[in-house]
């Protein structure tokens, strides 16, 4: 099978799309109505008498409401895209480092509300220190934006709800889960990964450089958390 792929792309530049000229959709079919066989002495029959069994099933579905479909397993997901934790529920206090200075950057590096305020405070960084290099004046930014954004939003009622959120430092009182439910997905940890059948810990995000560019960053995800108060 593995030297059957090798071909397929050059099969479909040169014959058009699959079922015209491969088999592949009758093999799948033939799977499925073999399945209908339950006496052998009456093949044909028992493929008829089955296959006529899922239609009339198939259009009562279709036709008379509050039914539900048979065979596909309703999701959990389904009608509930807010977020949940779900496994190892811990409280977790923390005492300030430079880890959280950099998680509460990188929100804000990648909100697009901030792009004024990231551009005035660069400027006023160059106005305060004109002899230092760029590099420096960069990393100057990183480490203090936060605080210069928050002292910025105290007590300027004009500006946006979700702006003077973004420039408040989050809460040191962080509800820690090993599984989390958001957006219609269940993520795990990858502690909780090693101990369960499912793996999904592996997450990447797409973001904007210092130098403007656009990168996609890949990762596990080693602790996962939800701010428990303001």
């Amino acid at each position: 099978m593995t030297h059957l792929l090798v071909h397929l792309m050059k099969e479909i530049h040169i014959l058009g799309p699959m079922f015209l000229h491969n088999m592949f959709s009758f093999e799948r079919f033939i799977g499925v109505v073999r399945k209908y066989v339950h006496s052998h002495s009456r093949l044909e029959g028992s493929i008829a008498k089955g296959y006529g069994t899922e239609e009339v099933i198939e259009f009562c579905v279709d036709i008379i409401p509050d039914l539900d479909p048979i065979g596909i397993p309703k999701s959990r997901h389904e009608g509930r895209l807010s977020r949940k934790g779900t496994l190892g529920k811990k409280t977790y206090i923390g005492t300030g480092d430079d880890y959280f200075n950099k998680a509460h950057y990188t929100v804000l590096q990648n909100s697009s509300l901030m792009q004024p305020y990231v551009e005035v405070h660069k400027d006023f960084l160059l106005f305060q220190w004109p002899s230092n290099n760029e590099a420096w004046i960069m990393r100057q930014h990183m480490e203090t934006f936060g605080d210069w954004l928050r002292k910025k939003c105290q007590g300027d009622e004009n500006i946006y709800e979700q702006l003077y959120l973004l420039g408040r430092q989050p809460s040191w009182h962080v509800l820690m889960y090993k599984g989390y439910e958001i957006n219609g997905n269940t993520f795990y940890t990858v502690g909780q990964d090693k101990r369960s059948t499912n793996q999904n810990s592996g997450v990447c995000i797409d973001a904007t450089d210092p130098n403007g560019n656009r990168q996609t960053y890949y990762g596990c995800i080693e602790d996962m958390g939800t701010r428990l108060c303001s």
